[in-house]
């Protein structure tokens, strides 16, 4: 299984824990990195992790991206995609992410309330939109 974790994803593990919602989606974060470090499923790895301006929290990501299997190369499809995408409301970043998974990944993966409400309102998506709390339940890990 080709999982997509948004980068929103990724950094829930440095957020605020005494919130139970975060600290139940950073858990669930962990549970997709161990299973995907056990090669059981596959993380697609995703490009905004180099843009993250706090230095500390970049190179976290990038061990924590150590675990992905691929990386997607942003080519024309991807772009013209991500173009589509934007056209239906989905931010820029957004919409090349959801691109990016579309091209190989099952499931794409966020804790961003708005994006995850946007996706699902796509009716020619081409990837399932979750998030992971939810997935892993769905999934029957949780």
């Amino acid at each position: 299984m080709n999982v997509y974790l948004d980068n929103c994803c990724m950094n829930r593990l440095f957020d605020d824990q005494s919130n139970r919602r975060v600290r139940f989606e950073s858990e669930a974060v962990k549970v997709i990195l161990s299973f995907c470090d056990q090669r059981r499923w596959h993380n697609i790895a995703q490009f905004e992790v180099e843009q993250i301006p706090d230095e500390e929290r970049r190179k976290k990501l990038q061990l924590l991206m150590g675990q992905t299997d691929e990386v997607v190369k942003i080519d024309k499809t991807i772009s013209l995609r991500a173009k589509e995408l934007e056209e239906q409301g989905i931010q820029a970043f957004d919409a090349l992410h959801l691109a990016c998974a579309e091209d190989g990944a099952d499931v794409f993966l966020t804790v961003d309330d708005n994006l995850l409400k946007q996706a699902l309102g796509i009716e020619d998506l081409k990837v399932s939109v979750n998030n992971p709390v939810v997935w892993l339940m769905k999934e029957g890990i949780a």
